[in-house]
């Protein structure tokens, strides 16, 4: 699978970010709670786009929007999302509605979706792991 995420070192001696305060002391998390992994209700439209809500949860996590661009704060963020081999979406809100260029997914293919919590720098937030869903693309309305 392509992943399009630029990935951006610390120079070393800089101070880590400022700590969010009433997070606990667990990792940051993210879950997709819909679609549910699985699902079999996402079909191509008769435009042969594919279109998908796809909402998160987090845990130990303070969102904000992917438009926010102040300085990096730990504990601090958005998530972007990847379906399939699409570009990474930065999300300004718990959900994002995808939709896929016209004939991009065929009927019978399955689709990994993939949401990573990025700090506001867009990069990836330390000792979080990537929550993950499959599909499989139906055909017609």
């Amino acid at each position: 699978m392509r992943r399009l995420m630029l990935v951006v070192g610390m120079a070393g001696g800089c101070a880590p970010p400022p700590a969010v305060e009433g997070l606990s002391d667990g990792e940051p998390t993210i879950r997709i709670v819909y679609p549910p992994d699985g699902t079999e209700d996402i079909r191509l439209g008769l435009d042969r786009r594919l279109e998908v809500l796809v909402v998160v949860d987090f845990e130990d996590f303070h969102f904000v929007p992917a438009y926010d661009k102040s300085e990096p704060v730990e504990g601090e963020g958005h998530w972007h999302l990847q379906v399939g081999d699409a570009d990474v979406v930065p999300a300004e809100d718990l959900y994002v509605e995808f939709v896929s260029e016209p004939g991009a997914f065929d009927v019978g293919e399955l689709v990994l979706v993939t949401a990573s919590l990025v700090g506001n720098n867009h990069q990836p937030v330390e000792g979080a792991q990537d929550a993950t869903i499959e599909f499989r693309v139906g055909g017609g309305l």
